[in-house]
């Protein structure tokens, strides 16, 4: 059954993320792991979410000897305190974010600009990912105590079916792009979540702000900040056999975020930026030390199905 393949690959992918940020020094609870269900058949989707939603899938199950050596003074990814990698109760579950709550509520709910998979009432949700607007839509109305974020390239003509339906948008790749979601976020009375995604492998296929572009239009980004939530920057490393590849990629991401922090005009909006999104399947683990807080996986967790 697939539910009996995919635990174990997210046992597995909690361990290293919880190896991964003790060696950085990271409270391993920092890093939110996005689902990325692109590839995924339903079925697979829902054995996932049934292991997301259940007592199952925790550290726990881990012998005793393995969890006492796996949290020297750091908590492993998705817990607070003895609740290590335990999945979403149903209390913990709430409505959707996005356009099905009203404006007062979005702002009741985010207070502080909490970030998403943040430790708080929605602690343990599930997050996933899709490519693709349409079907990220049809999915999250099938399961919607998930928190369906958009990775994929989104165009301008399916802004609003994302914002109804993505609860972060992790791809926003111009400034036209960043004016349209202010725009419609507007007209559906939501603050729409969403990260910069800066091109630093210089791919030509790949999308997004290159760092010189990115550095001269800031204040440009900066000026929707009052209709949308900048909550950090997302990019893709080149693909490689060797992980190690990607680690500057990742780093210059963070450099790159903290020096945008540190402008006047970031340090006057009081912004934050704490989101990275950053990692995959083969490269999440140097992302992980290189300071990412959203990696998404896919073909790690499916693997062998």
């Amino acid at each position: 059954m697939s539910i009996d393949i995919i635990r174990p690959n997210l046992t597995a992918i909690y361990q290293q993320i919880s190896d991964a940020a003790i060696r950085s020094g990271r409270n391993a609870a920092d890093v939110k792991l996005v689902a990325v269900t692109k590839y995924a058949e339903w079925s697979w989707i829902e054995a996932l979410h049934q292991i997301l939603c259940s007592n199952e899938h925790s550290v726990s199950s881990l012998p005793a000897s393995e969890q006492r050596e796996r949290h020297p003074g750091h908590e492993p990814a998705g817990s607070i305190g003895s609740r290590a990698i335990q999945p979403p109760q149903p209390s913990d579950l709430s409505a959707p974010l996005g356009s099905s709550l009203p404006a007062s509520e979005q702002r009741e709910r985010r207070p502080g600009h909490e970030p998403v998979g943040s430790i708080g009432s929605r602690a343990f949700r599930p997050l996933f990912g899709e490519n693709r607007p349409q079907q990220l839509a049809e999915r999250q109305q099938k399961l919607p105590d998930v928190e369906w974020h958009l990775i994929g390239q989104l165009q301008r003509n399916k802004v609003k079916l994302a914002l109804q339906h993505a609860s972060m948008i992790h791809s926003v790749d111009s400034v036209k792009l960043l004016e349209r979601i202010a725009v419609v976020g507007q007209e559906l009375h939501q603050i729409p979540r969403i990260l910069i995604q800066v091109n630093l492998s210089r791919e030509e296929s790949k999308s997004g702000f290159d760092a010189s572009t990115i550095r001269a239009e800031w204040n440009d980004v900066l000026s929707f900040s009052d209709r949308v939530h900048i909550q950090g920057f997302m990019t893709m490393a080149a693909e490689a056999d060797d992980p190690e590849a990607a680690r500057p990629v990742f780093r210059e991401l963070r450099e790159l975020r903290d020096e945008l922090r540190n402008t006047a005009v970031s340090q006057a909006k009081c912004l934050t930026l704490p989101e990275l999104s950053m990692g995959m399947s083969g490269d999440f683990i140097p992302a992980i030390e290189e300071g990412a807080t959203l990696i998404r996986i896919g073909s790690r967790i499916f693997e062998g199905l």
